[in-house]
């Protein structure tokens, strides 16, 4: 709540404004200023002072004056660089405030001039921090008001501003000054939604952090249950010496190896041949998803450590940050994540996942997709879509020497089945070709193409896989 006019007066009439010189000032965010004041006998003491804010008013600091000034912008702000050529080192000589108004003007001189320093606490665009010659002509201000005639080289108008309704100093304890009451109101009212902002950022980062916990244990587990792959070659690499041994229709296979018998598990459908392939294919799939799953831990655990940083950054713009940062954090916060769909333009990143070290592009409409196709794909990339069903495009792009491992493919295939019109559940035919093999069609609405020496999957859209690619997400809409 603003101090009114009753407040005001009552806080001007307690402060040593008078005689003080003005030795440097300080912004503080984009509505407030912090001055250090010298007076003869007092010594060194700080000035708030806050307009166009809910809690516009000035006061005296007596505690955490150093805090204040860590909130201070990072860059000089135009108004603060004039301040200190011209305003610094000056006597304020007068203090007046206007009858029945939220006006302060204070009289100061230098040795070179005499000027007004005139502090508006009024509301919304009304308010401001204005310089001016001793005729009142602008020399700067802390807003620029064009509209308004408030504009370096304009002479400010006092115009009075009459108070509507009944104001008075609200309750304070009389054995404290009134000064001291309202620097520890507006402390307590800051310290209080510092600490709504510090929850709101421990909430947001709790969720995002669990749920990278979570993903990682799963691929941990994943790792754990792949890591013996090689025993699958070992195992093709046995029946394969003893084919002669296996009888049609068999469910196991014993062989002994010294004093030891071994029981290999047969499938009883499969000929010896199908049995010993069987095995091989078991070990290229483990062995993909065991060298996928490692990268994709690694991937998982720098999002963790990046994930931690970013909460600790927040958490220190909540405590000490300007109040336009904190209120740029409470929007960010606070605000609903919804989705919009937005035309790829320039150089603006398409919608784009990580899978392991292979990055993956999704085109969402037929502008999405032409886009990709002239811009972020190469020949060697792969290209990805629903056989005979609509959807998106999806691109795995090409690393040089690398091999795209299945787990990357089945990623891919869980991304377009998740941006196309296939249900939850489904099986699907999916077909994917390099960018090379792909042939515009002529005639044919933006962005289509024609496959040509593509190979096929069969999948179903996996929500585990879909929930650990959205922690990578990235591009220019969602987020």
């Amino acid at each position: 709540m603003s101090l009114n006019y009753l407040e005001i007066e009552l806080i001007l009439k307690e402060l040593p404004l008078e005689n003080s010189i003005i030795q440097k000032v300080h912004q503080i965010g984009f509505n407030a200023l912090l001055f250090e004041l010298y007076k003869k006998g007092i010594g060194l003491w700080h000035l708030y002072v806050e307009v166009g804010t809910p809690n516009s008013r000035l006061n005296r600091v007596t505690v955490d004056a150093n805090k204040l000034k860590n909130r201070k912008t990072k860059k000089l702000q135009r108004f603060i660089q004039y301040i200190r050529s011209h305003v610094e080192s000056s006597r304020i000589t007068a203090v007046v405030q206007q009858e029945n108004d939220r006006l302060v003007d204070l009289h100061c001189a230098n040795k070179e001039r005499s000027f007004h320093l005139v502090l508006r606490f009024y509301s919304a665009s009304k308010a401001n921090v204005i310089i001016t010659d001793e005729n009142y002509k602008i020399e700067e201000l802390l807003f620029r008001r064009p509209r308004q005639n408030e504009v370096q080289g304009f002479y400010l108008k006092l115009e009075s501003s009459q108070p509507k309704g009944n104001f008075k100093v609200r309750e304070y304890p009389q054995e404290q000054s009134f000064n001291s009451f309202i620097e520890n109101y507006y402390q307590v009212q800051e310290k209080a939604a510092e600490i709504d902002l510090i929850t709101l950022v421990n909430q947001k980062f709790e969720k995002l952090i669990g749920d990278n916990l979570r993903l990682i244990t799963k691929t941990e587990n994943s790792i754990a249950k792949s890591e013996n792959f090689d025993s699958y070659r070992e195992t093709g690499n046995l029946l394969a010496t003893y084919r002669h041994l296996i009888t049609p229709n068999s469910d196991f296979l014993d062989l002994k190896e010294g004093e030891h018998t071994i029981k290999v598990i047969l499938n009883p459908s499969l000929n010896a041949s199908e049995n010993i392939e069987s095995y091989y294919q078991k070990y290229k799939k483990y062995k993909a998803n065991y060298e996928h799953s490692l990268l994709e831990l690694e991937n998982l655990k720098e999002r963790k450590k990046n994930l931690e940083q970013k909460k600790e950054d927040l958490r220190e713009i909540a405590l000490t940050g300007s109040e336009d940062e904190k209120k740029a954090l409470l929007k960010q916060l606070t605000k609903e994540e919804k989705p919009k769909e937005q035309t790829l333009k320039g150089t603006k990143p398409p919608l784009n996942f990580k899978s392991g070290i292979f990055t993956i592009f999704v085109g969402r409409n037929a502008k999405e997709n032409d886009n990709l196709l002239r811009k972020w794909v190469r020949g060697n990339d792969w290209w990805l879509h629903t056989r005979d069903k609509s959807g998106s495009y999806v691109f795995i792009k090409n690393i040089e020497s690398k091999t795209i491992p299945l787990e990357t493919i089945l990623d891919a295939a869980s991304l377009a089945l998740l941006y196309s019109k296939v249900p939850k559940g489904v099986k699907t035919d999916l077909y994917y070709t390099q960018v090379k093999y792909l042939r515009r069609a002529k005639g044919a609405k933006l962005g289509t193409v024609i496959p040509t020496q593509e190979k096929n999957i069969v999948s179903e859209l996996d929500q585990s896989r879909i929930e650990r690619l959205f922690l990578t997400k990235n591009g220019d809409t969602n987020g």
